[in-house]
This record gives C-alpha cells, sequence and structure tokens, in this order.
C-alpha cells in the first residue's frame, strides 16, 4: 500500500479486469477500516487513520481508460 495524498489511497497489486464487460466494485469504510473487493474477491483490506468518518464519495479511472458507471450508490448497507 502507498499513500499518494490524505484523501487517495493506492494499492500495489493489479486486479485482473477484463474489457468489455461489467464488473462489481465495493467498497467498504467502517471507522478507519477499509475493504474493497473486485467481482467478489476482496483485494485491499486495511487501516487508514486519515480517513475517517463522515465524507464525500467519489470514482476514479487513469486518463487512458474508456469507464463507465451504473448503480452508483453510497449509504448504509445493503
Amino acid at each position: 500500500m502507498k499513500t499518494d495524498s490524505p484523501a487517495q489511497v493506492s494499492f500495489d497489486q493489479d486486479a485482473p479486469v477484463p474489457a468489455n464487460v461489467w464488473h462489481t466494485l465495493r467498497v467498504e469504510f467502517s471507522g478507519k477500516r477499509i475493504k474493497v473487493a473486485l467481482n467478489g474477491k476482496t483485494w485491499i483490506e486495511m487501516e487508514d487513520d486519515r480517513i475517517a468518518g463522515a465524507g464525500a464519495v467519489g470514482v476514479w479511472t487513469k486518463a487512458d481508460s474508456v469507464t463507465a458507471f451504473d448503480d452508483f450508490a453510497y449509504g448504509g448497507s445493503s
């Protein structure tokens, strides 16, 4: 894990993301605990004191990516 700024956390492991198919990305925050799963497999599970409490949610992709987001939601557990 590396930290790029106070608001961004990136991970050094590449998850397989085949092109031209939909994927499910799930991000869970609980206090300072962060869990990220792609297509049901957890890729990141860590704690970070810089990202705690209520705040904003956003998505980002690399400049050379063609990306679409659908059914984006945030809030309580479902």
